[in-house]
């Protein structure tokens, strides 16, 4: 579990890991209710999540935007999802971060009060029987650059840092909030 602060009363715990859902309705509908004293609660696949700090600059993104009533959706869950997959429809992010029935590679984050969020992570991977697990993110990377339309130019230009792929989404991420 990956555990960040991202704002003044805020956190964020982030789980990568496996779920095996029979019915998609009936695990979010124990999600909903594990997760009734956070702010945010979201499972979602893991297919195209290059790192946790992906995820929490999504997070971040989407608090901030929420906060700042500048998002164009009342739904933390929904921002949180856009600003994953860097997609301005929401209908877009929603199918192109969806679980299936069945085995998935998975990522569980909670936004709740500090000190909170880990309680409440742990509570809702048992009660939708979310296993958390490492998770290879190197397997995604190939999915990732296609999904976010990276070319080789543009890793090639950030080649200097560590991860080249996830500022670039990352950068992504922050494009989406100024081209609201």
């Amino acid at each position: 579990m990956f555990i960040k602060q991202i704002n003044k009363s805020l956190e964020t715990a982030v789980l990568f890991g496996e779920i095996d859902i029979d019915k998609v309705e009936t695990t979010l509908k124990k999600l909903s209710k594990a997760g009734q004293e956070s702010r945010m609660v979201q499972l979602c696949s893991a297919r195209y999540i290059v790192s946790h700090f992906h995820v929490f600059a999504a997070t971040e993104q989407a608090a901030a935007a929420i906060d700042a009533n500048t998002s164009n959706v009342k739904a933390p869950e929904l921002e949180f999802l856009r600003r994953l997959t860097a997609e301005r429809q929401i209908e877009k992010a929603i199918s192109n971060s969806a679980l299936a029935k069945g085995k998935n590679n998975a990522c569980l984050v909670v936004v709740a009060k500090e000190g909170r969020a880990k309680k409440i992570a742990e509570n809702a991977a048992k009660e939708t029987g979310f296993k958390e697990s490492n998770i290879d993110f190197s397997e995604n990377a190939p999915a990732a650059k296609k999904f976010f339309k990276i070319s080789d130019k543009e890793l090639e230009t950030l080649s200097d840092l560590e991860n080249p792929l996830e500022a670039a989404i990352i950068e992504r991420i922050a494009l989406l909030g100024i081209s609201q």
